[in-house]
């Protein structure tokens, strides 16, 4: 029988951990991220019992980079003046969602498009009732009311609204299945929606 893939998934090359020392330099010039992340992630293809300690250095390195992100789009708005809720409803959009789409990406070749699927309805989920909501949550208690001054917040409700019933009738029409005409009829709708933004922020 073969033998199992102990390799860790941050790094390239199968059976990684015995690289010899160039091989081992060569990576960590190549993917100094990937490398970063071995180190400090455990791998639970090794060490079964420690897939908790896992899991949460994985959420531990989403918030960091999805606060880089933030940090990142922060500063353009500032040097190129380029307002925050186009980047929020674009750059950091895409940014933050990015592990998800790799996610969804992975399962769905995996034949688990059921998964898929949930995957990327559940995050817009959490998104819109914890990621969105526990902050503004916690500002209101510790510095009184919150006004947003986005124009947007309105648009992108009734955007997000549209988009689920969309879903949800093209995934009835095909049977509860995903077929490729539909991923490119959502992926016309994103397009369709960056258009809109664009166009709106160029009125304002």
């Amino acid at each position: 029988s073969a033998e199992p893939d102990l390799s860790s998934p941050f790094l390239g090359e199968k059976n990684n951990q015995n690289q010899p020392p160039r091989q081992a330099w060569k990576q960590v010039l190549l993917s100094p991220g990937g490398v970063l992340l071995w180190l400090t992630i455990p791998n639970v293809k090794l060490q079964p019992r420690r897939y908790f300690s896992s899991f949460f250095m994985s959420m531990a390195w989403l918030s960091l980079t999805a606060y880089i992100v933030c940090i990142g789009s922060n500063r353009i708005n500032v040097l190129w003046q380029i307002p925050k809720s186009f980047l929020g409803l674009t750059l950091v959009a895409v940014g933050t969602s990015w592990p998800n789409l790799l996610a969804s990406v992975v399962t769905a070749r995996q034949g688990r498009g059921e998964m898929a699927v949930s995957n990327a309805l559940g995050s817009n989920v959490q998104n819109v009732f914890f990621v969105l909501a526990f902050p503004i949550f916690i500002s209101v208690l510790t510095r009184g009311n919150y006004t947003s001054d986005s124009t947007e917040i309105l648009s992108s409700v009734l955007w997000m609204g549209a988009t689920l019933a969309v879903v949800v009738l093209l995934i009835s029409v095909a049977s509860f299945g995903m077929r490729a005409w539909t991923g490119s009829i959502f992926l016309a709708l994103y397009c369709a929606y960056l258009v809109h933004v664009s166009y709106s922020e160029l009125l304002t």
